[in-house]
């Protein structure tokens, strides 16, 4: 028993100051602020027009539709 308690205590003390090392290097690299910036900017000369879909959820009747349809003809044509 004092054998298992002692592997114990060696492998918590071991990964303790594993931990507690990585801790302290990486707060210094942290504190030393290091910075490094790549920065590229590019134009594009064209670019796709993405897909647009328009649904709204409402029911479309068909008997609304012709009535629709021709008076936005008729706007278009008789209005601009």
């Amino acid at each position: 028993m004092l054998r298992f308690r002692l592997a114990w205590v060696i492998v918590t003390l071991g990964a303790s100051a594993g931990f507690l090392f990585l801790i302290i290097t990486k707060l210094q690299y942290f504190l030393s602020k290091p910075s490094q910036i790549d920065l590229t900017i590019t134009y594009e000369d064209k670019l796709a027009f993405p897909a647009i879909t328009i649904c709204n959820q409402n029911p479309l009747r068909c008997a609304h539709c012709s009535t629709l349809y021709s008076h936005c003809i008729s706007r278009t044509i008789f209005h601009n």
